[in-house]
């Protein structure tokens, strides 16, 4: 698994690195395991002047054979912005693992219950089928 952490108009601890490669890279690895993952994580610094400095983490999951997971959160404290961001690529990339599991088990070949040879109609008419009778459609008055 490639892992990058970058930092934008911040200065990073050694570590906010560790700290972020342990927790992002745990979510990810635990789901999608080693193999062919890129991760890229970009911390930077939202300071308008006014107020509190604001820190914004940018996640992006590149898996392969499927869409780029990104995510983003803004927080003041680095770590919360990194524990929240943990927790939303984690859900993300289970949600995504999921569908291809779906789509994997709903693309399989499917199966008929009832034996084709056999003869089903009685003659009479099922009391719970549904009729189809036409009505007929006039216009509306006005």
């Amino acid at each position: 698994m490639d892992f990058k952490v970058r930092a934008h108009s911040i200065q990073l601890t050694d570590e906010d690195r560790e700290y972020a490669e342990k927790k992002i890279g745990k979510a990810v690895q635990k789901i999608l395991g080693n193999a062919g993952n890129s991760i890229d994580v970009e911390i930077s610094n939202l300071d308008s002047g006014k107020g509190a400095p604001l820190s914004r983490v940018k996640v992006n999951v590149f898996v392969p054979h499927a869409k780029t997971i990104s995510v983003h959160v803004d927080n003041p404290d680095i770590k919360a912005a990194i524990d929240v961001a943990s927790d939303k690529i984690w859900r993300a990339v289970k949600r995504v693992r999921q569908k291809r599991r779906d789509t994997r088990r709903n693309n399989g070949p499917t199966t008929m219950d009832t034996d084709p040879t056999e003869e089903t109609f009685s003659g009479e008419e099922d009391p719970l089928a549904i009729s189809a009778e036409r009505l007929p459609i006039a216009p509306l008055p006005g």
